[in-house]
Formats: C-alpha cells, sequence, structure tokens
C-alpha cells in the first residue's frame, strides 16, 4: 500500500500504530505495575513452559518465546531492570533456528501478544532499537517487553497446575478404560468356553454400545472417560457376579449332595439335622392340638398358587392347610423384610431376600417345582428364622435338603411352623417367670375373621 493511499484513509491501519485492543490495553497496564526481583530468568521460564501446554500455542511461537527469555540478561528480571528484547524479526528467526519469513515470526508475536505473554515497548517510530552498558545494564530500550511474564508468575503456575493435575486423570481413566475393556471380552470368552449361564448376550451388547460411544479413548475428553470408566466397572462387577453365581451353584450342589441340610453346632443335641428338628416340632406342637384355635386352623384351606407363570405345586404329600399369619408368627424374622398380608406378599418377600441368604436361582426353581411357590416361600420363612437363631449354617444347602425330601414325602411344613411357634411361647414363658415369678399363660392362638383371600 502506497503511502498516498494511507493518507487517504484505504488502510486498515491509518494511523500506522501497532493494533490496540482491550486484551492487550489490560496486560500492558499489568506489564507496567509489575514489581521484578522476586524470581530468577529460570523460575519463570519454568513456570511459563509448563503454562504453554494448556494455552494451544504453536511450536513456532513457543520456540520464539523461549529466545526471547534467553536473549535477555540475568540482571533485566531484578529491580530497577526490564526484560526488553529489540532483535528484528528475522534474526530471532535465526536465534530460533528456525527457517522461516519474516511474516510467519510476525504471527508468532502477535500470538504470544494475544495470549499475554509478551508486551511492547514501542519507540516513535516503532523500531525496536537499544543498547547496553559496558557492565551489562540496558542504557535504553525498545522493543518486546517481557515483563508480563513476572506479573502473570502466580497466575500461570495455578494454570499450569490445574492444567497437569487434570491431565493426569485423564491419564489415569484412559488407562482404567484401556484396561477394563481388556478384562470384559476376557470375562465373558471364559464364561462362552466354561459354558456359564447368564445373560452374556446382553453384557456383551452392553459393552459394544458403551465402546461405541466412547470412541477412541485417546481422543476421549475427561470427562466422557470418567463416566466410560464408570460404566465400565458396573458392567464388570455384574459380569463378576453372574461368574460367582455359577460357581456358588455348583459348590451349593456338591454340598447337599454330601451333607444334605447343614446346621451350626449349638449346645443343644436335637439341633444337629432336620429329622432332629422336624421331631423336636413335632413333639412340642402337642401342646398346640388341644386349642380350640388349632382345629379351626386344621380345617382351613388355603390354595397354594405362584405368581403368574410360577412353578405349579405338584406335591406327592397331601395338600397342607396353613395360614399366612401362622407363617409370621412361626417366623417373625419374615416381618423385617416387607409387609407380608397374604401370599403374594410371602411369595415375592421370599424371591426377593433368596440372593441375600445365598440360595442359588437354580435352588429357588427346584424348590418352587417340587413344592410349589407358597410352600418354597413357607421354607424360605423357616430358614430366615433359624439362620437367625444360629441353626442354619448353609441356607442353600439346607434349602436343597428340603427340596430332597419332598419326592419320599418326609416334608412337613406345617409341623415345623407349629414347632418354631412352640419354641417362641417356650421363650416367653420361661422369660415371665424369671422377671415376675409367674407361669405366664399361653396365649390365645390367632383366629382369622373370615377366610383369607385366594390367589
Amino acid at each position: 500500500m502506497t503511502f498516498t493511499e494511507r493518507a487517504l484513509g484505504q488502510s486498515p491501519n491509518p494511523s500506522g500504530w501497532r493494533k490496540v485492543d482491550a486484551v492487550r490495553v489490560s496486560y500492558d497496564r499489568m506489564a507496567q505495575a509489575a514489581n521484578l526481583g522476586a524470581y530468577s530468568r529460570s523460575e519463570i521460564w519454568a513456570v511459563t513452559k509448563r503454562a504453554l501446554h494448556c494455552m494451544k500455542i504453536n511450536g513456532t511461537a513457543q520456540l520464539i518465546l523461549q529466545t526471547l527469555v534467553f536473549r535477555t540478561f540475568e540482571d533485566d528480571w531484578k529491580t530497577g531492570a526490564r526484560p526488553i528484547v529489540w532483535q528484528q524479526n528475522a534474526a530471532l528467526a535465526r536465534s530460533a533456528g528456525l527457517a522461516i519469513s519474516n511474516n510467519t515470526v510476525r504471527s508468532a508475536l502477535a500470538s504470544l501478544a494475544q495470549h499475554g505473554l509478551i508486551t511492547y515497548q514501542d519507540s516513535a517510530n516503532c523500531r525496536r532499537s537499544g543498547s547496553r552498558a559496558a557492565d551489562g545494564s540496558v542504557k535504553f530500550a525498545y522493543g518486546i517487553d517481557l515483563t508480563i511474564l513476572v506479573a502473570r508468575y502466580e497466575e500461570l503456575r495455578a494454570m499450569a497446575e490445574l492444567h497437569e493435575a487434570e491431565h493426569a486423570q485423564w491419564v489415569e481413566c484412559r488407562t482404567a478404560v484401556h484396561k477394563l475393556r481388556r478384562q470384559i471380552p476376557a470375562h465373558c470368552q471364559s464364561a462362552a468356553s466354561q459354558q456359564l449361564s447368564g445373560r452374556w448376550s446382553q453384557f456383551k451388547a452392553r459393552y459394544e454400545w458403551i465402546s461405541r460411544v466412547v470412541g477412541r479413548s485417546n481422543k476421549a475428553p475427561l470427562e466422557l472417560l470418567k463416566r466410560a470408566r464408570r460404566a465400565y466397572s458396573t458392567l464388570l462387577r455384574h459380569i463378576q457376579i453372574a461368574m460367582l453365581s455359577n460357581a456358588q451353584n455348583k459348590y451349593n450342589d456338591a454340598s447337599a449332595t454330601d451333607f444334605g441340610c447343614l446346621l451350626e453346632t449349638t449346645t443343644h443335641p436335637n439341633s444337629v439335622s432336620c429329622n432332629d428338628e422336624r421331631n423336636r416340632a413335632e413333639a412340642r406342637s402337642t401342646d398346640l392340638h388341644t386349642d380350640d384355635g388349632y382345629a379351626v386352623e386344621k380345617t382351613a384351606y388355603e390354595n397354594y398358587e405362584g405368581e403368574s407363570g410360577a412353578v405349579e405345586s405338584d406335591l406327592q404329600t397331601p395338600k397342607q392347610k396353613i395360614f399366612v399369619q401362622t407363617v409370621l408368627n412361626a417366623c417373625p424374622e419374615m416381618l423385617d423384610y416387607g409387609q407380608i398380608t397374604n401370599w403374594r406378599d410371602l411369595i415375592e418377600v421370599a424371591a426377593q431376600i433368596r440372593g441375600t441368604l445365598g440360595i442359588s436361582p437354580q435352588a429357588w426353581h427346584e424348590a418352587r417345582a417340587a413344592m410349589g411357590a407358597a410352600a418354597a416361600a413357607i421354607a424360605i420363612a423357616i430358614i430366615v428364622q433359624k439362620s437367625a437363631a444360629g441353626l442354619v449354617r448353609e441356607p442353600g444347602g439346607y434349602l436343597r435338603g428340603m427340596t430332597a425330601k419332598v419326592a419320599g414325602g418326609d416334608l412337613h411344613l406345617e409341623k415345623t411352623l407349629h414347632g418354631l411357634i412352640a419354641d417362641h411361647e417356650n421363650q416367653r414363658y420361661s422369660s415371665a417367670h424369671v422377671s415376675r415369678g409367674l407361669v405366664a399363660r399361653a396365649a390365645t392362638p390367632w383366629r382369622p375373621e373370615t377366610m383369607p383371600r385366594l390367589l
């Protein structure tokens, strides 16, 4: 552009002065107020170099800035001096070891000024010049001022520390995602080779969906990697639970075959086996037979039907006549797991706490197939009550032992329930006798006001 065109106002910068905006003005004011002498040149460059990684400045600009910093003397960063570099653009490129044009250097300097890493100390004609004395001190200097690095030292250090912490967290999450991406297929492959039962197709579909969302982990942002890590970890935990469930099923099968019903060793000689437990229940339930309420319960009938789609009852023994309230009176521990008012509630609660007891789905299914949904729920209630008393050591093996007795007609749930009720009555009698010195009368047996609702 000719001087005539610039004089006529056709230039984008008619004044011929350096472009000025609010950002550069704020950095100029910050540099003018800086106090030098607190940090050495090497300390300032170390912090600045760390901060450059999070400011997205290209490599050329970084090399130019490094050249500017080390073109100054150490005394230029002390109190009373200013670190100013007055080399021309071509000389800066040669000092940086770059074979680039003046325009490229000018663009790099503009980028550094825009990011607040350099300011300008201009002469009247915007030309760079300067002179040093024999001792190395600056007589006068016009050019690129690096004082802003001292003014922003704490800011740049905080910026660098935050970026490094986020980067370390990103590396940790990426490593964890890489590890989980290898572990999950390995677990699924192992389960397939062992032909384990489980929702392996669903697990695989879930894994593939998460992988599609994340994409390449080395390009994923930190928040996405965090979400992927949580999702992969949850999926791996479900896969491991499924594999452990298969192992528990095999262990329960072996325990039930070898030992039948496993009970905890106690000080009571009659609490060693299921048969002894049943005999004790029969002996203690004879006192209840004399009560009129027992006759009412014996003449009542409730239909044992499970939930929709449940396994139908196919007992070879005669149908047992038991009220839900009788089960709750014998097994009050069941009330801690939910509200139970009918057979449907009892079956649902039993199905929910089955896993808590360590009973496998296969053992629960076999019990329902052998004795019916309601009878299986009663068996779970008995196991819960005896486990709370410390009589049952392996609930899964105990349930399988009860299931095995169905075929021979040796399972008598009603007698076991009345035996538990008798135990409760004896405990109340003993406690009342000790505390008051009086014999407590037996509680009136429960009698339903109306017939229970059939499921």
